[in-house]
């Protein structure tokens, strides 16, 4: 169930008791008149299912509710009420399943924001591929995988493609870009000073047959896995299955191409350094349009669930 809080201003709370009173899937309904004090207004509180929200939320913004009062939302971990049990199995759909979509935009307006710890952390990142590519360690490639943040950026363009804000796709965008040019300046200035105390093996920079070479190497596969990793990483984000992300972070080969970009430019192997780029712009686009289209197919299928069960 999600605890959703309303404050009204009284002109409207008559619209949102009509809303709220005939809807089967919300319980717990409690309200307090005159409570609100800043704004000013009424305090309404409720439990919904989560198949419903979106449909609430809806209302209450067609209403206006938000503009001179607000809405607030709130996940409840365990709600024991036989009346909620009952909304529970009225409602359509699976609640594991639902998909609040404001919640989706919300964090996706984070997500895109441009942070100086964003930036470390893919500095850091790429400074362990690069690493691991100097060294031919597929370990430390998997552990820059993971440190990395590069996915949410990204995931916050594809949400913004999704649901047509161009200024949020374009800010997610900037700020991968952002991440990814500070990785590859980071790694260049690496190989630099670790080439001048000549610690940088030529068997592995130029060896084809080196553990690490398939980042710089793109093929098919590549754009499978990534194709793959953004439906799972879609499904992840809409339905806050927050553990399959690690399995996106190190299913796609996005910093780690980075990092071969800027360690192959300073030793001077431009073959590589196409590839790795080859490979990051596969990586990317993929994972764009794996996530814009599981969006575009669950919003769909949830919207047809919906529309089957209201009578």
């Amino acid at each position: 169930m999600i605890h959703v809080r309303i404050v009204s201003s009284t002109d409207l709370l008559p619209q949102v008791l009509l809303r709220v009173e005939r809807d089967e899937s919300i319980v717990n309904l409690v309200v307090l008149e005159g409570a609100g004090r800043r704004p000013e207004g009424h305090l309404v509180l409720l439990d919904v299912t989560e198949e419903s929200v979106n449909d609430l939320l809806a209302s209450l913004r067609a209403m206006g509710v938000h503009e001179s009062g607000s809405v607030s939302l709130q996940r409840t971990h365990l709600t024991v009420s036989k009346a909620a049990d009952a909304a529970e199995r009225l409602a359509p759909g699976h609640p594991e399943e639902a998909v609040i979509w404001d919640e989706v935009l919300v964090r996706a307006e984070t997500d895109a924001t441009l942070t100086v710890s964003l930036v470390v952390f893919m500095v850091i990142a790429a400074l362990i591929a690069a690493v691991g590519i100097v060294t031919d360690s597929p370990i430390l490639i998997v552990g820059a995988m993971v440190v990395s943040p590069d996915y949410n950026p990204l995931s916050a363009a594809t949400v913004g493609l999704f649901v047509g804000r161009r200024s949020l796709a374009l800010r997610g965008l900037t700020t991968l870009t952002t991440g990814f040019a500070a990785g590859v300046v980071a790694t260049m200035i690496f190989t630099f000073i670790v080439e001048a105390l000549d610690r940088v093996p030529s068997t592995v920079v130029f060896n084809e047959r080196s553990l690490t070479a398939f980042i710089s190497r793109p093929n098919l596969f590549s754009a499978v896995v990534a194709l793959v990793a953004g439906v799972a990483g879609a499904l992840s984000l809409t339905e806050a299955r927050a553990g399959a992300l690690v399995g996106v972070f190190i299913s796609v080969t996005t910093i780690p191409a980075v990092a071969a970009m800027g360690v192959h430019v300073a030793a001077g192997n431009w073959p590589r350094a196409w590839g790795a780029t080859l490979q990051l712009v596969i990586n990317v686009v993929c994972l764009i349009v794996a996530g814009w289209a599981t969006m575009r197919i669950q919003r769909r299928s949830l919207a047809r669930l919906q529309s089957r069960a209201r009578p």
